[in-house]
């Protein structure tokens, strides 16, 4: 390799009708982040209301699970 290739940086043109799609593909990816976004939000409004109802669910399957796991171990040590 020679000196003047070793000190020139490579450059990669994409084809012209490369340039549309990649343009749009960027353009989707923001719009879906930001429908994802949207979507996250009215979720959490809605679920301000029910807060206390779906911790309290929570700890329900919580202690279920908990006592399920206990009774898979008494299996197996027995």
């Amino acid at each position: 390799m020679s000196a003047i290739q070793e000190r020139l940086p490579t450059y990669f043109m994409e084809p012209e009708p490369a340039l549309h799609f990649n343009n749009e593909e960027i353009q989707l990816g923001e719009d879906e982040k930001l429908e994802e976004i949207g979507v996250c939000r009215q979720l959490t409004f809605k679920l301000l209301g029910v807060s206390k109802n779906v911790v309290d669910l929570l700890e329900r399957v919580i202690a279920l699970d908990l006592a399920c796991a206990r009774a898979r171990y008494l299996l197996l040590i027995e």
